[in-house]
């Protein structure tokens, strides 16, 4: 049954890629290859993963335990939580929520999508197309405001799964209190992207560049400042302008994503506004088209507006550094745990030394955002980026309760072997057995 489900969802996005491709222009002017790659193509990878793996993640698995305990033969059951509700989000309207909903159909759950707002066109299009390829009685999308999130909110679900921002986490982890709901928080923060001396300076600059023009910066995982070397300073401010420039000249106002509405560009445009950082490129604006031209931004101080709060969009903060360790501790001072965490150098000791000195909630190197495109890694973030993850068998476990069982026979040596345990003989002789019994330490 989760198996065909799972299909259906594959049927669906197959059959009407090209008004999914119009609801995303529509709602973000998202260009059609950013929807084709990290919307469809990502969730069919994950839809893909997902039947590979189910019959494996779905069994009863075996645990491994003392010698002792195998003869009660530990297993842990997966058991589906039950109806369970995703809080989607708009930067990715597709794939923030229909992954979610394959790893709830995967795990046997039910489940209701409260669809963004902000893209309404998208959303209208879930809420028509899901019940005819899905059981209408099992799955759902409602479409509204924070008025039908508040309502939905007031119910008793099994399980909640929120992507958004740590304002709203917070009225939705108080709403699940008063059920003792889990739940499960994708939330964002200021996430570094560090180049290092020994990085490839052109390619690292060229990825940076990608990262912030693709969905105009609107990505939970995109670089959200750079730290740079001193010794590659320079250098790199010219390959990064070089690369910036070439690709918002390529693509155009037009070719690339716009803000999601007029409040986040009054947002963006007020932190560029207030920065006392030096503008070393780009700072166009176009209110009309929603538009913030990729901008990057020098030498801003620690309480600059571009470092207080996840930007969330296309401008890029650049700090400077002389050593490893003074690095580590700007990252601790701007944010402890950001959700992403990426390192541009040709050195792994380098990068291995911020992969285990900072606390994020995914990282990777020479490459923002590629802990992305793959199915099978786990996808969460850590303290202020959140709590919790999904994708792949995380997902899987996530939207499941797994329930350990144990068997205990009623043959005579099993009857013989629990006898120490019934209220019946000498007390200091079952204890003095109870210690001959204990496991010594190697």
């Amino acid at each position: 049954m989760e198996e065909a489900a799972v299909k259906q969802v594959w049927r669906m996005l197959d059959e009407n890629e090209s008004r999914f491709h119009d609801a995303l222009y529509a709602d973000i002017r998202k260009p059609k290859v950013e929807t084709q790659s990290y919307e469809i193509i990502g969730i069919k990878n994950e839809i893909i993963h997902t039947l590979e793996h189910l019959d494996e993640w779905a069994k009863p698995s075996a645990v491994d335990v003392f010698e002792e305990f195998k003869v009660n033969q530990p297993r842990v059951y997966k058991q589906p939580k039950g109806a369970v509700l995703i809080i989607g989000t708009w930067n990715y309207p597709l794939d923030l929520t229909l992954d979610l909903l394959i790893s709830a159909i995967s795990a046997g759950n039910t489940a209701v999508i409260k669809a963004s707002e902000n893209t309404p066109v998208t959303g209208k299009l879930l809420a028509e197309l899901i019940p005819r390829y899905l059981d209408s009685e099992s799955y759902r999308v409602v479409n509204g405001d924070k008025d039908q999130a508040t309502e939905l909110l007031k119910y008793h679900w099994a399980h909640i799964l929120y992507t958004g921002g740590a304002k709203v986490a917070r009225i939705v982890m108080a709403a699940a209190s008063k059920h003792l709901t889990p739940v499960t928080l994708e939330l964002g923060g200021k996430t570094p992207t560090i180049v290092t001396e020994k990085a490839n300076i052109a390619i690292a600059a060229k990825r940076i560049a990608w990262v912030k023009v693709w969905n105009l910066g609107q990505t939970c995982m995109s670089t959200d400042y750079v730290l740079v070397h001193e010794s590659v300073r320079e250098q790199f401010v010219t390959e990064l302008i070089k690369y910036i420039k070439t690709f918002a000249e390529n693509s155009g106002v037009d070719g690339m994503s716009r803000l999601i509405n007029n409040m986040h560009f009054h947002r963006i445009s007020d932190m560029l506004a207030a920065t006392k950082g030096k503008v070393a490129f780009g700072g166009h604006q176009d209110e009309a088209k929603l538009f913030v031209e990729p901008t990057i931004i020098l030498d801003p101080a620690l309480d600059d507006s571009t470092l207080e709060s996840e930007i969330f969009g296309p401008l890029l903060p650049l700090i400077t550094y002389k050593t490893l360790p003074e690095a580590r501790d700007l990252i601790t001072r701007i944010d402890p745990t950001p959700l992403g965490l990426y390192v541009m150098t040709e050195d792994n000791e380098q990068a291995e030394y911020f992969f285990t000195h900072i606390r994020s909630g995914g990282a990777a190197i020479n490459d923002p955002m590629a802990q992305l495109a793959v199915p099978s890694v786990p996808f969460g973030g850590f303290g202020e980026s959140g709590m919790g993850s999904y994708r792949g068998k995380a997902g899987f476990e996530t939207f499941s309760h797994l329930k350990s069982a144990v068997t205990t026979f009623t043959d005579p040596a099993s009857e013989q072997a629990n006898e120490w345990r019934y209220a019946l003989g000498d007390r200091e002789e079952k204890f003095q057995l109870l210690k001959n019994l204990e496991i010594p330490l190697s």
